[in-house]
C-alpha cells in the first residue's frame, strides 16, 4: 500500500510506526535503541532540552525558504531575526532561487511497503517536483574547498545514505525513478554564504544504496529472530562475549612521535 500525504505536521509524521531514514541510522549505531524506540520503550522522562541555536536557525530557514515565515515556536526573536536574514540572503545566490522556484511540493510525507523486507518505511523530503527533489542543510561551512568542506560533512552526517534512502521509498512510491537531488547548503552564520550541489555521483550514489538495504536486511533478521544484540566493525555480535579493546589508530601509548 502506498500513502502520500501533504500537510502532516512534522509531529505527526514522527509518531507513525514506518521506519524512516532516521530510524535506519539509530538501527546502524544502537540496535538496543532501535528495538526499544520500536517496542515504544521510552527513557525516564527529564527536562527537555533546548536545541541549540544552530539546529533551530535551521529549522527558521528552512520554513522560510519553503512557506515565506517561520511556523515553529520555539525560537526566539534574535534566532528568527537570523534565520530570515538567512534565508534571503540565501535567495540572492540565482541557483537557490531557481531551485526554490522548481518545487512544486513542500514536506509531503511517502509512505510505503518494502517488498523484499515487509517493512513498513517512509521518507519526507524537503521538497519535491517531476524533474527536480531539494533538499536544504544549514551548515558552518557550505564551500566546495578546503579540508572542512561541505562534502566532508556530507560524508559525517550520512546525506548521502539519506538521499539513497528517499529515492528507495520514493521509487515504491512514484513506481518510477525519482528525479535527481540537489543540496542547498547554507551558512548559519556570518557571512550566510550558499552553495547549492548537484546530484551524486551513480557510484556513490549506488554504494549509498547497498548501505541501507543491507540495514533493512539486517532489521529484517533481528525481527525474526529477536536478536537484537549490537555488532561490531566486522559485523559480529558484541553480546554473550568478551570484545577485543583496539584503541584508535592515533594513540601511541603517550610516548610521543
Amino acid at each position: 500500500m502506498v500513502e502520500v500525504v501533504h500537510g502532516l505536521s512534522n509531529e505527526a509524521y514522527h509518531a507513525r510506526p514506518e521506519i524512516s531514514f532516521s530510524g535506519i541510522k539509530l538501527f546502524d549505531d544502537n540496535r538496543r535503541a532501535f528495538q526499544c524506540k520500536r517496542d515504544g520503550i521510552e527513557p525516564p522522562p527529564k527536562a527537555k532540552r533546548k536545541p541549540p541555536d544552530y539546529q533551530i536557525i535551521g529549522s527558521v530557514v528552512h520554513d522560510v525558504l519553503a512557506y515565506g515565515e517561520y511556523r515553529g515556536d520555539d525560537a526566539s526573536v534574535d534566532q528568527i531575526k537570523a534565520g530570515m536574514f538567512a534565508a534571503e540572503r540565501a535567495k540572492l545566490n540565482p541557483e537557490v532561487a531557481a531551485a526554490i522556484q522548481c518545487v512544486e511540493k513542500w514536506e509531503a510525507s511517502y509512505f510505503s511497503k518494502d517488498p523484499e523486507t515487509g517493512l513498513r518505511v517512509k521518507c519526507r523530503p524537503d521538497g519535491i517536483s517531476a524533474s527536480l527533489r531539494v533538499e536544504v542543510k544549514t551548515t558552518k561551512e557550505p564551500g566546495a574547498k578546503g579540508k572542512f568542506n561541505f562534502a566532508r560533512e556530507c560524508a559525517t552526517f550520512k546525506y548521502a545514505y539519506q538521499v539513497a534512502w528517499y529515492d528507495f521509498v520514493l521509487r515504491l512510491c512514484l513506481g518510477t525513478d525519482p528525479p535527481p537531488t540537489v543540496i542547498l547548503a547554507i551558512r548559519n552564520q556570518f557571512p550566510w554564504d550558499s552553495t547549492v550541489f548537484g546530484p551524486l555521483p551513480a557510484a556513490d550514489l549506488h554504494a549509498a544504496g547497498v548501505w541501507c538495504r543491507r540495514q533493512r536486511l539486517a532489521i529484517r533478521d533481528c525481527i525474526e529472530s529477536g536478536d537484537w544484540s549490537n555488532v561490531d566493525d566486522d559485523g559480529q555480535p558484541t553480546e554473550g562475549r568478551i570484545n577485543p579493546l583496539r584503541l584508535p589508530q592515533w594513540w601511541n601509548g603517550g610516548i610521543g612521535e
